[in-house]
């Protein structure tokens, strides 16, 4: 099976931490997913994998191709549905941060227990934005053939492979979240 990739130029997407954890440049720590795809969380390669298909919707191409042609009509309805849902589950996420970025940009910048208290809940806006994607994930999967499963797996497995992450040293555990 050969599928065209294009390397997604997609940032990922969620909601970053109010201040990272590090902002020195020898602290990040480059996550390639053609050399380590295991480092990936699922989250990103199924966000990445619904916005690829979220963007190609309603179009044949090389990146869906594929897809669209090994899979059941139903089915790649059935993905292309969960894809175009991801947006919602972005523009929700990103609602729900508004207000704790505004308490961030107007906080007294002494208070180092109101920034923790402030990304703290930064990461619990993340974590039900990254479940909602795997529920989505879950939905899909269990809609499709084994046959669609195992097309769909592969086809995974190429997203992940293109994805680049760069993280700080001190977010890793929380950027991995909820794995």
């Amino acid at each position: 099976m050969s599928f065209y990739m294009l390397t997604p130029l997609l940032a990922i997407l969620t909601v970053s931490p109010l201040q990272p954890a590090s902002s020195n440049a020898s602290d990040i720590v480059v996550i390639d997913g053609k050399k380590n795809p295991s480092q990936i969380p699922e989250w990103v390669t199924w966000e990445h994998a619904f916005l690829t298909v979220a963007g190609w919707r309603g179009k044949d191409s090389g990146i869906t191709h594929e897809l669209r042609t090994m899979m059941a009509k139903d089915e790649f309805e059935a993905l292309e549905g969960e894809a175009v849902r991801q947006s919602e589950r972005m523009n929700l996420a990103e609602q729900e941060a508004a207000p704790l970025r505004e308490r961030y940009a107007s906080r007294d910048r002494k208070d180092t227990k109101l920034l923790a208290l402030l990304n703290d809940q930064m990461q619990d806006v993340n974590l039900r934005y990254r479940r909602a994607t795997l529920e989505a994930r879950n939905r899909l999967l269990e809609r499709l053939s084994p046959e669609s499963q195992s097309v769909l797996a592969s086809w995974i497995g190429d997203i992940r492979a293109g994805i680049v992450s760069r993280v700080a040293k001190g977010d890793l555990e929380r950027w991995r979240a909820p794995e």
